[in-house]
């Protein structure tokens, strides 16, 4: 407790500090479909709206013409001053290779939303084919390195928190029991590393039988079937602690990505092929996703973040993230 208040402070008078030193923020062109561009707008006022603004806008729809579009950017008044070039993830191929040139000849900032070809790219190696250089990708796993650390990592630290907890799950379990009848813990079937199926441990948070009717459905903001307790302990982040037993079971680890329903993974996949991916790694009780996101961040963002957790991973990036999640559960919005 006294090292996350001393490192909340920290982090606190940091963001201050910075905060300060950003008097004029950089102006901004964000080019995509009206929708995506709704999005990051959103995205942006909540994280970058300090650093950046939007000051143009190219809105493409199956009618449009992009270079029409794109000769009138370059024609407009203010176009110098444009500083960062924001590109939304449906932007073609085609279309990324004139901003992105347009942005190296004249010095400007790209950032763009990564599809999963772009995520791949950050463990490219380059090889050779006599003269020609190719491109050899890692996949998601990069090359074969031990988990051994990792392990070790996942046992101490889930042995030390399911003991330095028992208070706390004493008085949630009475807490549960008084608020709703039912049982104290819920068992759940999710998906994990190799698409294996296994029983995920939760405080119960909603009323018995919830889905007995519905069937499995996603839980919503104000879902009704929550119950009092229920919302306490997921805006905290309490009703996870039962699952530092999956982690010594070995069905996950303190970090990767989060393992889904099979109901939802089957969901999911119609319309992005991709979200399987996730199993080729060990899921996580909590990962970069849950970080950086919340209980609403929509499947695409979260796979972004999955898989370049996936080609990053390392125990630092892991200490970085638990560290995180513990200043996650004191934020009310990024829980909720």
């Amino acid at each position: 407790t006294v090292l996350q208040l001393l490192l909340l402070g920290i982090w606190r008078y940091v963001v201050w500090k910075k905060g300060l030193l950003i008097r004029n923020p950089r102006p901004a062109l964000i080019v995509g479909y009206s929708g995506e561009i709704r999005k990051l707008l959103k995205s942006i006022s909540v994280s970058l709206d300090k650093g950046l603004t939007v000051t143009k806008e190219i809105r493409l729809n199956s009618k449009d013409n992009f270079m029409k579009n794109w000769n009138d950017f370059i024609n407009s008044a203010g176009v110098r001053e444009i500083e960062i070039i924001l590109i939304c993830p449906s932007v073609g191929q085609a279309e990324k290779e004139i901003l992105v040139s347009y942005a190296v000849e004249e010095g400007k900032m790209v950032m763009l939303v990564p599809g999963i070809y772009e995520i791949m790219l950050q463990q490219a190696k380059m090889v050779s084919a006599g003269d020609m250089p190719i491109i050899q990708l890692q996949g998601l796993l990069g090359e074969s390195k031990p988990q051994v650390l990792k392990r070790i990592t996942d046992i101490i630290l889930s042995l030390a928190a399911l003991v330095t907890t028992i208070p706390v799950t004493l008085l949630v379990a009475v807490a549960i029991k008084v608020d709703s009848p039912g049982p104290v813990f819920y068992v759940q079937k999710r998906m994990g590393k190799g698409a294996r199926v296994f029983n995920l441990y939760k405080f119960r948070t909603m009323v018995q039988d919830a889905e007995k009717i519905s069937g499995p459905v996603m839980t919503r903001a104000d879902d009704m079937r929550i119950t009092r307790v229920g919302r306490f302990l997921r805006r905290t982040r309490l009703d996870e602690i039962p699952q530092f037993v999956n982690v010594l079971k070995g069905d996950m680890s303190l970090v990767g990505p989060r393992p889904e329903r099979p109901h939802f993974i089957r969901e999911f996949s119609q319309d992005i092929p991709e979200f399987e991916y996730r199993h080729q790694i060990l899921g996580g009780l909590t990962g970069l996703a849950q970080v950086e996101g919340n209980y609403t961040t929509d499947p695409n963002n979260k796979l972004r973040y999955d898989l370049f957790y996936a080609q990053k991973k390392s125990i630092i990036m892991d200490l970085i993230i638990l560290l995180r999640t513990a200043r996650v559960m004191l934020q009310k919005k990024k829980a909720s």
